[in-house]
């Protein structure tokens, strides 16, 4: 939990206890205490002491009212921040674990693995690496058993479809989210990754295109529009690698892209 957030004034977590807070500060405080342990401690132990005090009379007032309308808000929202916040980054840091990444591109948040072909010699190296996919397992399943329809739980979801192998679930699912949020650079980007996965480059490339449009420089859609054009066998791909290492120089990502630049050369493109 991060501890060294600036904390609300005393009297606004008060007032949200008493429920006096306007919408925009209510959802500040939420916001807050979803992060900081102390001042959640601090709601949940006032509104225990308000309930106590009202315990004793009869009836209750407006404000009572207000109290346990805030205190039911708290634990909705606390219980959907632990159980639902950033459960993406629980995937990417669960990836970190493998011996190479489960796809070729560069998927928004996913630490940097090796990356190896589907075969090699006639060996399917998608079952030779079955079991290290079982550890995406968990929280890819806690991703897609969430029912929202939001932007976010559909990109969430299409990449979860897509580290498991599930290529044309991800491609729907992230295809969805685009339309949703149709700004958001890194939907864009990811969804370039699934459609690489799938063989279709020149959608794939579009997608890249469209990240970059909307985020200029984003290392991840460059990466992954370079790996595009390689697979259309377009000669810019080269300098299109060269162009992210531009963004990216020293990074483990990097490395790669200067193989893959190496390769290109060495097959005279």
């Amino acid at each position: 939990m991060t501890m060294t957030l600036a904390h609300p004034a005393a009297e606004d977590l008060g007032r949200f206890v008493e429920g006096t807070l306007d919408d925009v500060g209510r959802a500040a405080i939420v916001a807050h205490i979803a992060d900081c342990d102390e001042c959640r401690i601090v709601v949940v132990d006032a509104n225990a002491f308000e309930q106590e005090s009202v315990a004793g009379t009869e009836g209750f007032s407006w404000n009572w009212w207000h109290a346990a309308a805030a205190a039911i808000a708290v634990v909705v929202a606390v219980s959907f921040y632990t159980s639902h916040r950033d459960q993406l980054g629980k995937l990417a840091a669960t990836s970190a674990d493998l011996k190479f990444r489960t796809t070729e591109g560069r998927l928004n948040r996913f630490p940097y693995r090796p990356f190896k072909s589907a075969t090699r010699g006639g060996e399917n190296l998608e079952t030779e690496e079955g079991p290290e996919r079982w550890k995406l397992g968990e929280p890819a399943a806690d991703i897609l058993e969430r029912k929202s329809d939001d932007a976010e739980t559909l990109h969430e979801q299409g990449v979860a479809h897509l580290v498991l192998g599930e290529r044309p679930e991800a491609i729907k699912a992230i295809t969805a989210a685009t339309r949703k949020a149709p700004n958001e650079a890194t939907y864009w980007s990811d969804l370039a990754v699934a459609q690489i996965a799938s063989g279709d480059a020149a959608h794939a490339l579009e997608s890249s295109d469209r990240a970059l449009k909307l985020h200029p420089g984003l290392p991840n859609a460059l990466f992954n529009r370079a790996l595009a054009l390689q697979a259309l066998g377009n000669r810019e791909a080269a300098s299109a690698y060269e162009r992210y290492i531009r963004i990216d120089p020293n990074s483990q990502w990097s490395e790669d892209a200067r193989k893959r630049i190496a390769d290109l050369h060495s097959l005279g493109e």
